[in-house]
C-alpha cells in the first residue's frame, strides 16, 4: 500500500471540474502554448540557474577569494553558490539550447520538466546491465523496469529536481565496479576502474552526498581481493588473483581524487569520509548544541523528507511490503550459490527470512537494530563464501549491490529523501529472487519431465512477468494521480512582483516557497531552502507570528536589510552581538533585539547607548536594524494557517531549547542551576522544565520540545450555524471535530473531539473598526477568532490568534496600516496574497491600533 503522501489526487488541491484543473495547473508560454508547473519547489532552484546561466554564461555574478556568489537570489546579499559546476544545471541549459532549435520559444520549464525524463532513461543502460551480468536477460529487463518506475523516484523527479542524477551515477558507478570484477583480464578491470574513478567528478559537482556511491564502489571492489584471499586461505586456486585484484581499487580510488579535485568537488575528496559520519546521515535531525550562543531551533526537523519511518513505512514508499520482502530474499541469495546448497546455506536464508519478518513486527525498534540485525545475515552470506566459493566472480561483484541495500536502507529509516537510493538495489535484489525461483521452478519440472522443460520455464517466466504488476501499480497511481504543488494563484501573484516593481525589490515568503518565489518573482528572497542553516526561517515565523504589525515589519525590516539577528551568523559582528545584552550574553542580547524590532530609529539609538555601544557600533547596527529597505513584499497564503511548521518555530523558547540539549549530557541540578542564573527562571519553574524535558526525552519527542506550542491545531476560517449568543462551527482538525462557541460566555465554550482542551484562553471578536477579546480562562491553551459579519469562526493557540499571520488573512488586514494587499489570488481552494511593506510608514512611528 502507498503512504498517504502517495495515495490519491495530490499536491495544491483536487475541488473543481476537470477543466477547471486543468487550467490552474497550466501556465502560457511565449509560443502561446500551455504547459504545466513544475511538480514541487526545489525544481525552481536548478531552473532559475539554469535561466541564468543562459543568459550570462555563468552562475557568478562575482568570484570573492576563489569562491564563485550569486548577488541575486537574496535580498542585498550574497551568497556562495552551492553547485557552481552542477551537471543539472549545464544539463538544462544544453537541453534548452537544443529544445529552442528544434522549437523556438519553448519556455525554460519544458526543459526542467523534460530533463529527469532523459536522465531516467539513460539509467536504464546501466541497470539493465547490473541485473544482466548477476543474474541474465531476465534480470536485466526486470532491474531496469523496476529500477526505472519505482514509485519514489517518479514521485521526487516529476518534480523537475535533480533526484534523478543521484539514481543515474551511483547505477553507472556500481555497474563499472561490478564489469571490474568480472572482467576476465587484469587490464579491463582496471579500465572500468579507471572509468568509475572518472565519474566521480562530474558527480561531486552537483551533489555533495557523493561520497555515498564513492563508499559503495570502493567497499564493492575491494570485497574481490578480500574474498579471494579468504577463499586462498580455505584451499581455493583462485588465489593467485587476489594480489591483482587490489590493483583496480588502488586505481579507482586515486582517479576519483583526481577527478573530483579537477570538478572542485564540495567537500573536497580528502573530506568525503568524515561526511559518510555526518549526522544529519547517522541521526535524526535534532536542535543544536547548547551555548552562550544560544539553542536555534533547527529548521531542518520541520522537513517532511527529512523524517523518519519504521520499515513499514518504507515498504509503503518502496511498493509494497511483499515487494520489498522479495527484495530483502533476493539481497540474501545473490550472496548465496544457485543450486547445491548446504545445511549452513538453508540456516542463513532462513535466518533472513525470520529476522525480516520479527523487524516489520516491530515498528517501535531503531535503525541501528534494524541494520545490525539485517548485517548479520549478509556478513554470514558473505563468510560462507569461504567455505564454499562456487560462483565466485558473481558472487563477489553482489557484495556492492548488498551493501548499498543496506546502507540506503539505513539512511532511508532516517530520512525518506535518502530513501531514493535505495531504488536500484531493491530492482537487483528483486530480479535475482526472481530469476531463482524461475531456475527452481524450471528444475524441479525437468526433473519431473524434461520434455516439459521449454513450456515451464516460459510459463514461469510469464508469471513472474505477471507478477510485477504488484510493484508497478503504485508507479501507475504516481504518474496518473501526481498534480503539481504550484498553480495560478502562485504564479500570478509572483507575475504581479514582478511586473509592477523594480528589479532590487525583495520578497519575504516562507521557505519552502522561496525557490518558487524567486523564479517567477525574478527578485531576490530573505529566506529558501538553501537558507536552512541560517535563522532567517526563525525570524521570518517570529515575524508571522508577531501579536502586532509594527513588531512584524521591524523583524523584517532586518530580513529586508540582509541580516538576521544571530550571534556571528548570516553577517552579523559577533561583538557587537554580544554588547546588545546588558550581561554579555546572546540572550540578554535577545531580549534587546526584541525591543529593537519595536522602536524607531531614534528609540534604538538611544536605547543602545544606554547600553554602553560606542558611536561606532551604534551606527553598524542602526544601519541593520533600521536600514531603508527597498520596496518589499510579504506572500503568504492561506494554507499556511494548517502548517504547524512555522508556528513550532516562532513559538521557539530558548530555555527549553537548552534544557533540551542539555538534558543528555549533564546533571539536572546543573541544568535546573543554569536555567535559573541564565534564563532568569524560578526555582520550581526551572525543576518542572527539567523534568518535562527529561520526559520527552524517553518519548523520543526532544526534537520538538524547543518550542513552547502547546499543539493545538490552526485553522483558517469555518463557517458557522446558528445565530446570537451560540454557534456551532463544523472544525475539523487533529484531536478537533466541531466547536460550541458563546458569545456572551467564552469561557463556556467547548471544542469537541477525543482530546479534552478545557476553556480557550479568549475569544476575540471581529468588529468593524476594532476586535474586541474577551479573555475566559488566561491558562487556556487555545483561543478562538469570530468574525459576526461572516458568521466565520477560527481556532488555534493564544499566539496564532492574536497574530500578524492572522491579521492579514483571516482579517485581511482589515485593522493596520503598514501591510497594504497588492495582489491577491485563489485558485483550488487556496488564496495566495502579496502584501506591500508600507517602510515609511514605520519609519514614522505608524502602528496598529492595538498597540
Amino acid at each position: 500500500m502507498l503512504p498517504t503522501e502517495l495515495r490519491g489526487v495530490r499536491g495544491a488541491g483536487s475541488g473543481g471540474s476537470i477543466e477547471q484543473l486543468r487550467e490552474a495547473y497550466r501556465f502560457e508560454g511565449d509560443d502561446g502554448r500551455h504547459y504545466v508547473y513544475l511538480g514541487g519547489f526545489d525544481g525552481y532552484a536548478w531552473a532559475r540557474a539554469a535561466r541564468k546561466l543562459l543568459a550570462s554564461g555563468s552562475l557568478c555574478d562575482d568570484v570573492a577569494d576563489g569562491v564563485c556568489r550569486d548577488w541575486s537570489s537574496t535580498v542585498r546579499k550574497s551568497r556562495p553558490v552551492r553547485y557552481p559546476r552542477s551537471i543539472q544545471v549545464y544539463s538544462t541549459a544544453w537541453l534548452h539550447r537544443l529544445v529552442s532549435w528544434l522549437s523556438p520559444n519553448r519556455p525554460l520549464l519544458y526543459t526542467a520538466f523534460l530533463l529527469p525524463l532523459v536522465v531516467s532513461v539513460l539509467s536504464v543502460v546501466p541497470a539493465f546491465a547490473i541485473g544482466y551480468r548477476l543474474c541474465g536477460l531476465l534480470g536485466g529487463w526486470m532491474t531496469a523496469l523496476l529500477s526505472t518506475l519505482n514509485p519514489l523516484l517518479l514521485y521526487r523527479t516529476i518534480g523537475g529536481d535533480n533526484d534523478a542524477w543521484n539514481v543515474f551515477f551511483p547505477t553507472l558507478l556500481v555497474w563499472l565496479s561490478v564489469e571490474s570484477i568480472l572482467a576476465p583480464t587484469r587490464t579491463r578491470a582496471i579500465v572500468h576502474a579507471v572509468l568509475a574513478g572518472a565519474l566521480i567528478g562530474p558527480y561531486s559537482a552537483s551533489w555533495n552526498g557523493w561520497p555515498f556511491a564513492w563508499a559503495i564502489s570502493v567497499v564493492g571492489l575491494l570485497a574481490n581481493p578480500v574474498l579471494l584471499s579468504a577463499a586462498a586461505w580455505a584451499g581455493d586456486r583462485q588465489a593467485s588473483s587476489a594480489g591483482a585484484a587490489l590493483l583496480p581499487v588502488v586505481a579507482f580510488v586515486v582517479v576519483a581524487g583526481v577527478s573530483t579535485s579537477v570538478a572542485g568537488a564540495s567537500p573536497s575528496y580528502l573530506d568525503a569520509l568524515p561526511l559518510l559520519f555526518d549526522h544529519r546521515l547517522l541521526v535524526s535531525p535534532a536542535i543544536a548544541a547548547a551555548s552562550d550562543t544560544l539553542s536555534w531551533p533547527d529548521v531542518y526537523a520541520s522537513v517532511g523528507e527529512l523524517r523518519s519511518m519504521t520499515l513499514g513505512d518504507v515498504a509503503g514508499w518502496m511498493g509494497g511490503q511483499p515487494y520489498l520482502m522479495v527484495g530483502w530474499l533476493g539481497v540474501v541469495l545473490m550472496l548465496l550459490p544457485r543450486r547445491d546448497w548446504r545445511t549452513f546455506h538453508y540456516a542463513i536464508f532462513l535466518a533472513g527470512v525470520v529476522s525480516y519478518r520479527l523487524l516489520l513486527l516491530a515498528s517501535d525498534q531503531s535503525r541501528w537494530f534494524i541494520a545490525l540485525v539485517l548485517a548479520s545475515t549478509l556478513v554470514a552470506a558473505v563468510v560462507s563464501y569461504a567455505a564454499d566459493p562456487r560462483e565466485g566472480a558473481r558472487r563477489r561483484a553482489a557484495i556492492a549491490i548488498a551493501v548499498w541495500f543496506l546502507a540506503a536502507l539505513f539512511l532511508g529509516l532516517g530520512a525518506i529523501r535518502h530513501l531514493l537510493l535505495l531504488a536500484l538495489p531493491l530492482a537487483v535484489a528483486v530480479a535475482v529472487a526472481a530469476d531463482r525461483l524461475r531456475g527452481w521452478v524450471v528444475g524441479l519440472a525437468a526433473a519431473a519431465a524434461p520434455a516439459a522443460r521449454g513450456s515451464m520455464s516460459i510459463a514461469a517466466t510469464v508469471l513472474i512477468c505477471a507478477a510485477l504488476y504488484v510493484p508497478l501499480r503504485p508507479a501507475w497511481a504516481i504518474a496518473r494521480d501526481y498534480l503539481p504543488q504550484v498553480h495560478d494563484a502562485w504564479y500570478q501573484v509572483l507575475i504581479g512582483i514582478r511586473d509592477t516593481s523594480p528589479a532590487d525589490a525583495g520578497v519575504s515568503v516562507w521557505w519552502d516557497r522561496g525557490y518558487l518565489a524567486s523564479y517567477f518573482s525574478e527578485r531576490p528572497v530573505t529566506v529558501d531552502g538553501g537558507l536552512l542553516d541560517s535563522p532567517r526561517a526563525y525570524w521570518l515565523a517570529r515575524a508571522l507570528m508577531a501579536p502586532s504589525e509594527r513588531e512584524s515589519a521591524g523583524i523584517l525590516r532586518w530580513l529586508h536589510c540582509g541580516v538576521a539577528p544571530a550571534p556571528g551568523l548570516d553577517g552579523n559582528d559577533p561583538d557587537h552581538w554580544r554588547r546588545l545584552g546588558s550581561d554579555g550574553r546572546s540572550l540578554s542580547a535577545m531580549g534587546t533585539v526584541n525591543q529593537l524590532v519595536r522602536s524607531d530609529e531614534a528609540e534604538a539609538r538611544e536605547l543602545l547607548r544606554r547600553l554602553g555601544l560606542d558611536w561606532g557600533a551604534i551606527t553598524d547596527l542602526v544601519d541593520v536594524s533600521h536600514c531603508r529597505p527597498d520596496e518589499s513584499f510579504l506572500v503568504l497564503s492561506d494554507r499556511m494557517a494548517r502548517s504547524p511548521s512555522w508556528q513550532w518555530m516562532a513559538t521557539w523558547d530558548f530555555a527549553r531549547a537548552f534544557a533540551a540539549s542539555a538534558i543528555a549530557g549533564q546533571s539536572a541540578e546543573s541544568i535546573a542551576a543554569e536555567l535559573q542564573s541564565s534564563y532568569g527562571l524560578a526555582p520550581q519553574a526551572a525543576a518542572d522544565l527539567v523534568a518535562a524535558a527529561q520526559a520527552a526525552r524517553g518519548a523520543g519527542r526532544l526534537q520538538w520540545f524547543g518550542s513552547a506550542m502547546a499543539g493545538v491545531p490552526s485553522t483558517a476560517w469555518v463557517s458557522c450555524d446558528g445565530s446570537g449568543a451560540a454557534r456551532t462551527c463544523p472544525v475539523r482538525a487533529r484531536g478537533v471535530n466541531g466547536l460550541e462557541l458563546r458569545l456572551d460566555d467564552p469561557g463556556a465554550s467547548r471544542l469537541a473531539g477525543p482530546v479534552d482542551w478545557g476553556p480557550p484562553a479568549f475569544a476575540r471578536i471581529a468588529a468593524a473598526d476594532a476586535v474586541e477579546e474577551k479573555v475566559a480562562d488566561a491558562n487556556g491553551g487555545w483561543a478562538v477568532l469570530f468574525d459576526p459579519s461572516t458568521n466565520r469562526a477560527a481556532i488555534g493557540s493564544p499566539a496564532y490568534i492574536r497574530s500578524t499571520y492572522v491579521q492579514l488573512m483571516l482579517l485581511d488586514g482589515r485593522y493596520g496600516r503598514l501591510f497594504g494587499q497588492a495582489f491577491a489570488e485563489q485558485a483550488l481552494g487556496e488564496r495566495v496574497v502579496a502584501w506591500r511593506i508600507d517602510w515609511q510608514a514605520l519609519d514614522v512611528g505608524a502602528a496598529d491600533s492595538e498597540e
